[in-house]
C-alpha cells in the first residue's frame, strides 16, 4: 500500500513537471526524443520504486529498419508502461475506440 501510493505520487509529480516541458519541447523542437526520455526515464524509477523486475529477451534481434506490432495481453496495469521501456526507439499506441472520449487521451 505504501509503496503503490509513492509511486502514484512519483508518477503523478513526475507528469505535471516534465508532461509540459516535453509537450513545448515537441511543438519547438519537432523532436520528440526527449519525450520517450522522459517517459522512459519515468517507467524506470516507477518500477524500481514498486519492486518490478524486467527481463526482456531478444531485444538484440529487433532491426533499427523495420517496424514492428507488439501486442500485449494486459496481464497487469504495467504492461503498457513496461512495453515502453523495453522496446528500443519510437513507441505508438493503438487503442480502442471508446477509450477517445476521455479527454486527456482524446
Amino acid at each position: 500500500m505504501i509503496r503503490a501510493t509513492l509511486v502514484y505520487v512519483f508518477v503523478a509529480v513526475y507528469v505535471l513537471v516534465l508532461g509540459p516541458i516535453a509537450i513545448v519541447w515537441i511543438w519547438l523542437a519537432r523532436d520528440a526524443r526527449f519525450a520517450y526520455a522522459a517517459a522512459r526515464l519515468c517507467v524506470r524509477i516507477a518500477g524500481l520504486l514498486c519492486g518490478v523486475r524486467v527481463r526482456v529477451r531478444g531485444r538484440e534481434k529487433l532491426r533499427p529498419d523495420c517496424n514492428y506490432f507488439f501486442l500485449s495481453n494486459h496481464q497487469g496495469n504495467f504492461d503498457a508502461p513496461v512495453l515502453l521501456h523495453a522496446i528500443p526507439g519510437d513507441v505508438r499506441a493503438v487503442i480502442k475506440q471508446e477509450m477517445m472520449r476521455i479527454p486527456v487521451l482524446s
